[in-house]
């Protein structure tokens, strides 16, 4: 039996569109699912445009530079090895990216940047904020001239822009769903322990509307990097407190939702009924036993029993 606070937090439910206070989360818990989704897939669809700003506006256009710095030779990537005339070249560098080509490997051209992709003889270096690894090119073939690099880029910017924006939001959507996997225990041991209204369902819609604030906080970080506002390190901070957000909610909100309230006994005036065997067989002793005490009926202790020899 629902009480009259969860009825009224059942009508008020359609109203959930603040995904960043403790009530309108708590609405979201006890949303309709298609709504919940709809909002999250928003909340996402903005995050990925976020991140694909910064793309568009910090690494494609170092892309598109090194692409047409590069020289009319035929210098290309094959048989695991750089095959260039110069010993450095192809620089393209802003505070974000950098892309330099250095075939002896001891250049420190672009070190400087956030991100630095290095290509040596035989190895691609990628360096960045506490992070060094080299990968070997393989078998692949990579024309690195002008003429066959520019319409190669021109012909693939438009669907790398596409798959940057789809990973983003299929990444983040996919980390909610197991991350809302995960919280929805925590959620459902608070819930048990402040006596409020605990269903799963509700905990896993709960567990998915406090990662909300924390995503909006992270799209918000990252059009701060692209605006110069501070370094990678920043960024990487601002990655870490959006997980702490999302903590900081799952801890909390559970203290806004209605409060849970154990069913009542139900009386009824109906009496209760017998087994089978008892109806056909005890009742039939009843009547043919004189002597009985206990009457076949309720009114033969008032009325007297017909049969009853000694009436």
């Amino acid at each position: 039996m629902e009480s009259h606070k969860e009825k009224d937090f059942q009508k008020k439910r359609t109203i959930a569109f603040l995904p960043f206070t403790w009530n309108g989360i708590a609405r979201f818990g006890y949303a309709d699912r298609v709504f919940l989704f709809s909002v999250e897939t928003t909340v996402a669809f903005v995050c990925a445009l976020c991140a694909l700003w910064l793309f568009c506006g910090s690494y494609f256009p170092v892309v598109t530079s090194f692409v047409q710095a590069l020289p009319e030779s035929p210098a290309k990537i094959s048989e695991g090895r750089l095959h260039w005339d110069d010993r450095e070249g192809a620089l393209a560098q802003s505070s974000k990216l950098a892309m330099v080509i250095n075939t002896y490997g001891d250049a420190r051209s672009g070190r400087e940047s956030d991100i630095t992709f290095e290509l040596t003889e035989h190895l691609l270096k990628i360096h960045s904020f506490g992070y060094y690894t080299e990968i070997p090119y393989g078998n692949n073939v990579f024309f690195l001239n002008r003429k066959q690099a520019i319409p190669w880029w021109q012909a693939w910017m438009g669907p790398v822009i596409f798959w940057v924006w789809f990973i983003a939001m299929f990444v983040q959507m996919l980390c909610w769903q197991v991350l809302s996997f995960l919280y929805m225990f925590p959620i459902k041991l608070i819930s048990w322990i402040l006596k409020r209204k605990r269903d799963w369902v509700a905990c896993y819609s709960l567990a998915g509307a406090v990662q909300m604030p924390g995503a909006l906080l992270l799209g918000l970080a990252l059009l701060g990097y692209e605006s110069d506002l501070y370094k990678l390190e920043g960024l990487l901070i601002a990655i870490a407190i959006h997980f702490f957000v999302a903590w900081f909610f799952l801890f909390t909100t559970p203290l806004f939702l209605p409060p849970g309230v154990k069913p009542k006994p139900v009386f009824s005036s109906k009496p209760l009924q017998t087994s089978q065997n008892e109806t056909d067989v005890t009742r039939q002793d009843r009547k043919k036993n004189p002597f009985s005490s206990r009457p076949a009926k309720a009114t033969d202790s008032f009325n007297g029993n017909k049969k009853n020899p000694f009436k």
